[in-house]
């Protein structure tokens, strides 16, 4: 469940909603929508101390715990 709000997912959601004419329910509506929840940087740094504390250690101690090395066509973007 962590990996999945890490990586961001989307899910299926109904709602339903009433037409009310004088106190009583005239006609009920069914709705699915889809709804996308992007990725959790709190649950990313928790899956990062976690699995890698070793190399990660956060920010505390001001140390680089992971350094990601670009080549010149990723530079570009």
């Amino acid at each position: 469940a962590l990996l999945k709000r890490v990586k961001g997912f989307s899910t299926t959601v109904k709602s339903v909603s009433r037409k009310v004419v004088n106190g009583s329910v005239v006609e009920e509506f069914e709705k699915e929508e889809e709804v996308y929840f992007p990725p959790d940087v709190g649950a990313l740094r928790l899956f990062l101390k976690g699995r890698e504390n070793s190399r990660y250690s956060g920010d505390e101690d001001k140390v680089v715990g992971i350094t990601i090395n670009l080549d010149k066509t990723d530079s570009a973007l």
